[in-house]
């Protein structure tokens, strides 16, 4: 298996190449790669079984200026013949219709997105957790299905600022995730299929460990790493069966 993490500042890619999908994948080769290296045609993306769009540090996204509308569509071709996205945070934002988010200053930002998720975004879902100095505050957020079988409660995974989706009401999803601490218990992650390809957005960092936590939050490592583990048994089930039509 191959994995492509798209590299460039501001993105944060360290939890997720450290401690995120090595965990997931031990023998995939996780390679960190700039826009210019794979989003500039099909030829470049078509060796990856998975692109990972990351969340970033600070405010100030990069992804609209990364995604122009040439590498837009590159990017949903991808998804159409087959690839898999994985977005966090940032990303996810922007892979909505239209997105909205308030900043540590009181700043009102509004985007159009890229509409590979049906709905728009607003931001942040919890209370503000970046301060006007840079400086951010790690918050540990419950996850639940809601339409999980018996027997399943919750997952948990840190927050930073991530957006409340809004879905359309005719949205086609294999499965939607949300905040059961946050206002309103917003959704918070949506699986869907894209052309025969799979979109996995999230709000939250599940790769950042709870080791990274200043205080006592009731956080359980286990529980994150249950999240990892449910996505990449989705990951490996959406090659093998990839791999069964193309035989």
């Amino acid at each position: 298996m191959k994995i492509a993490i798209l590299e460039q500042q501001p993105i944060s890619t360290l939890e997720l190449r450290r401690h995120g999908l090595p965990h997931m994948f031990p023998d995939a080769e996780i390679v960190a790669v700039p826009p210019e290296e794979i989003l500039e045609s099909m030829s470049m993306m078509k060796d990856f079984h998975m692109l990972v769009l990351g969340g970033i540090v600070g405010e100030d996204s990069p992804y609209p200026t990364i995604f122009t509308p040439q590498r837009a569509e590159i990017l949903e071709n991808y998804l159409l013949q087959g690839g898999i996205v994985w977005a966090e945070c940032a990303a996810t934002y922007h892979l909505t219709r239209f997105y909205s988010y308030i900043t540590s200053t009181g700043q009102f930002k509004e985007k159009d997105g890229l509409e590979l998720i049906p709905g728009s975004a607003t931001g942040p879902a919890f209370p503000h957790h970046t301060t006007p100095s840079g400086g951010r505050t790690l918050t540990v957020a419950t996850i639940f299905n809601p339409a999980a079988t018996e027997g399943f409660s919750s997952y948990q995974a840190l927050d930073i600022n991530g957006p409340a989706l809004h879905l359309d009401p005719d949205a086609s999803v294999i499965e939607t995730l949300r905040y059961g601490n946050a206002p309103g218990q917003p959704v918070c992650g949506v699986i869907k299929s894209h052309g025969t390809g799979l979109l996995m957005a999230f709000s939250f960092h599940a790769a950042i460990p709870f080791g990274h936590l200043s205080g006592n939050q009731n956080a359980e490592e286990a529980n994150r790493l249950l999240f990892l583990a449910h996505q990449a048994n989705r990951i490996h089930a959406h090659i093998n069966i990839r791999r069964l039509a193309c035989e």
